[in-house]
């Protein structure tokens, strides 16, 4: 059977390092350091000013499989989570949890500010287990991806991305337990900042739904039942869905149909496959099952939906 690819790229940290280098010409090597599989930062400006030259970086869907942010110091910037949009403005930082599918749209040479990468398990020094659950309202699949900052706390903010950068660019020298003891002081002077609706409620509640939608992102496409998902995790089902509904208000099967019709209406806008290939891509054999599925949750057939929000040449 011929192998398919991914509906949508995920992208590994070294992945990501030819595609800076391909998009801002060999000289921005200088701006990836050894760490860059754990941790990568860098100045968004330094990162245009080379891109200016490169031939450009497309705008299509894509996941990372380690969490990431930006925060502007100036100018603004268009990305999507998931199909939502936002519009990133001075002062905001934007975080995207590992897995979570993501897309820049717009490449603004004025825009000014920091990227970063990072793998979950800097948050939790000693421990290995990238799927641990952090305590951050802004890193959760669920959580709200947009934290302002004003007065002190960006000015806190700023010094503490200013002390990662520096600690990065030591290159071979660069001391994780620093770079950890860093992000971590960050994100404390970020949490206050969050709605008070967003805190962490049960803590073993949270780690389940946590490693459920890790899990969910990665497997959609071969795992569609919420058995599935109980055995790949450990746990029953009632179980998983009691705890989806504590944290979420979403059982499992609401997200495994949400995660299917969100794969599947990135694949209409963003490729040229018929209705019959995306169907059998998500699994679905009659590609009229398809049908009935998406427009019995959009209203609309996939042909409509597609002529609706792809722009004609």
């Amino acid at each position: 059977m011929e192998n398919r690819e991914p509906i949508i790229p995920t992208y590994d940290p070294l992945f990501l390092e030819q595609r800076f280098q391909n998009d801002g010409a060999q000289s921005f090597r200088e701006h990836i350091h050894a760490p860059h599989e754990t941790f990568h930062i860098n100045r968004i400006e330094d990162y245009m000013a080379h891109r200016e030259t490169g031939p450009g970086w497309d705008n299509r869907p894509f996941r990372q499989t380690v969490s990431n942010f930006v925060f502007l110091t100036g100018g603004t910037s268009i990305r999507s989570r998931g199909l939502q949009r936002y519009e990133i403005q001075e002062d905001d930082f934007f975080f995207v949890p590992a897995f979570e599918i993501m897309s820049i749209e717009d490449r603004n040479p004025g825009v000014r500010g920091y990227f970063c990468h990072f793998e979950p398990s800097l948050l939790h020094p000693g421990r290995q287990n990238r799927d641990i659950n952090v305590p951050y309202p802004f890193l959760r699949i669920a959580g709200h991806p947009l934290v302002r900052v004003a007065g002190e706390s960006r000015d806190h903010a700023l010094w503490l991305l200013n002390r990662l950068e520096m600690e990065y660019k030591r290159d071979r020298s660069c001391r994780k337990e620093i770079i950890s003891a860093y992000l971590i002081a960050l994100f404390e002077e970020l949490l206050p900042l969050t709605s008070a609706e967003a805190q962490s409620p049960a803590r073993a509640a949270h780690d389940l739904a946590a490693r459920f939608h890790t899990a969910l992102n990665l497997h959609i496409l071969d795992k569609q039942r919420v058995g599935e998902y109980a055995d790949l995790l450990r746990v029953s089902s009632e179980t998983l869905n009691r705890s989806l509904k504590q944290t979420t208000g979403k059982s499992a099967g609401a997200w495994i149909q949400e995660t299917l019709l969100l794969e599947s209406k990135v694949l209409l806008v963003q490729s040229d496959l018929t209705v019959s290939e995306i169907a059998d891509r998500l699994g679905q054999k009659q590609p009229s099952n398809f049908v009935r599925f998406f427009k019995s949750r959009t209203g609309f057939t996939p042909g409509e939906y597609r002529r609706m929000n792809v722009s004609s040449p």
